[in-house]
């Protein structure tokens, strides 16, 4: 079956900061971003979002060979859904049009020893978040980049994150070596699972969350 699906997407991106001398920098940045679908099917909605987000940074020697860094930071995210109907002749609505806002602050830490100009630790702790996609929140039809046919989740929360990692580093002229290691925990992670059903001959997947879990290692060394 051939059909035409076209998505074109307008984004317009605003940044400003302002340095204060040494010490740190604090900014904001403005995002709005519009899709229209032009195909005969339309996957994911037509919807129109606005992010504003703030932050401020710091940067400091807090004592002989340690710095530390701080960082904050609050975003907000209005998304604005059209309503959907089907191509067929029945024209049911698929999705309503609505309105869905997100709102979270985040926070780093982080502290660089450097002993000697070969040889430096360092630890970092934030957190983060991602907000779900028009495409995670609402999408009902194939996905032809994956084979598959998507459906979305309109009760869909923001993931939020935990991270921690601590690194070793040694680079000289002789030898280069780094060893880091990490743990991120992830609530309300969103992925999509498959339904064991079929729909326009390819397998059904559905989004839904839950929390997930990253650590490990990472090591390498040259000469």
């Amino acid at each position: 079956m051939l059909f035409r699906s076209q998505l074109d997407l307008y984004s317009l991106n605003l940044d400003a900061r302002v340095h204060i001398g040494s010490i740190g920098t604090i900014g904001g940045t403005a995002l709005h971003q519009r899709n229209q679908s032009l195909g005969m099917k339309h996957p994911v909605p037509n919807y129109s979002q606005f992010n504003l987000g703030a932050f401020a940074y710091a940067e400091q020697e807090i004592v002989a060979d340690v710095r530390a860094t701080a960082a904050l930071r609050y975003d907000t995210r209005a998304m604005d859904i059209a309503e959907r109907r089907r191509s067929d002749s029945a024209r049911s609505i698929i999705n309503e049009a609505v309105s869905r806002s997100f709102t979270v602050t985040q926070a780093a830490v982080g502290f660089v020893w450097k002993p000697t100009s070969d040889f430096s630790t360092s630890l970092n702790i934030s957190s983060g978040w991602r907000a779900p996609v028009a495409a995670e929140l609402f999408s009902v039809g194939r996905d032809e980049g994956e084979i598959q046919y998507r459906v979305g989740n309109s009760n869909l929360r923001p993931e939020r994150a935990r991270n921690i990692e601590f690194a070793a580093r040694y680079h000289s002229a002789h030898l280069v070596g780094d060893l880091t290691f990490f743990r991120q925990e992830i609530a309300d992670y969103i992925y999509a699972v498959p339904t064991g059903a079929t729909k326009e001959n390819v397998p059904e997947y559905v989004y839904t969350q839950n929390n997930a879990l990253l650590s490990g290692e990472i090591g390498r060394a040259h000469v």
